[in-house]
């Protein structure tokens, strides 16, 4: 038997529906898709734990068990500590898919899926843009998300100045994170480090997750921004486990 993990098998079924002519073979990876997407979202890579801030007061909270028998055994008032949920930020995410970024995209957009409680707004890009508003509408439906992961090629130029342009549009200042090595390869007005420092300075939190491949001139020139943050990784968890970061801070 073959130790796969759900990743990799939802990259082997995505290539059986893309590339099939028999419907039904498409159909029943479909269903296997169906069944990895709440394997995913319910599963250790799925959403981001919830948080909880000890309070003193006992409106809409429960109690801190821990906190509440560590004081009682000390003797140290107060005896009961109470707990209230924090919820997690949404935040805009804006993903490239082009060409120069074809596995690390799949690998994003997949955890953007089993994050979907928190992603605002999607934008994927290469060439074109697409936008997607409140992602987390779908996640009792995950059809329109899978069909969404499973048509998108990961082909063609990379035109991150429009993608950032119609990620911020109609939105006020917050948290925005983009998926991409910052190469621009489609000529435009308005450069991509121009758009990101523009919209840090109206307010805009932007983490830039990208990897080794980055362009480095649009790097050195934006890891001084003070609203902007850069992440560079590598693998498959250290991508999962900074968008994880990110949306419980």
């Amino acid at each position: 038997m073959f130790n796969l993990d759900a990743y990799t098998l939802f990259s082997i079924l995505h290539r059986i529906y893309t590339n099939s002519i028999d419907r039904r073979l498409r159909m029943q990876a479909l269903y296997l898709m169906q069944l990895l997407w709440y394997k995913a979202v319910r599963g250790r890579h799925g959403r981001a734990r919830k948080r909880y801030v000890s309070v003193l007061d006992n409106i809409g909270v429960m109690v801190n068990s821990r906190e509440s028998i560590y004081n009682l055994i000390r003797m140290i008032t107060p005896f009961i500590i109470w707990r209230r949920p924090v919820r997690s930020r949404q935040f805009v995410l804006v993903l490239d898919k082009s060409a120069s970024m074809r596995q690390f995209a799949f690998y994003a957009l997949l955890s953007a899926a089993s994050l979907s409680p928190y992603v605002k707004r999607l934008v994927l890009f290469d060439t074109d843009v697409v936008v997607i508003d409140r992602l987390d509408r779908h996640i009792r439906r995950p059809r329109r998300v899978l069909d969404l992961i499973m048509s998108t090629r990961f082909e063609g130029y990379t035109n991150i100045s429009k993608a950032l342009e119609e990620a911020v549009k109609g939105l006020s200042p917050q948290t925005l994170v983009l998926v991409s090595d910052l190469k621009q390869t489609v000529i435009t007005d308005v450069s991509p480090e121009n758009i990101i420092s523009s919209n840090a300075r109206r307010g805009w939190m932007i983490h830039i997750i990208t990897n080794s491949r980055v362009d480095s001139d649009l790097y050195s020139s934006l890891v001084m921004e003070p609203r902007v943050k850069i992440y560079i990784v590598e693998r498959l968890n250290d991508l999962i486990n900074t968008l994880r970061r990110i949306v419980s801070r």
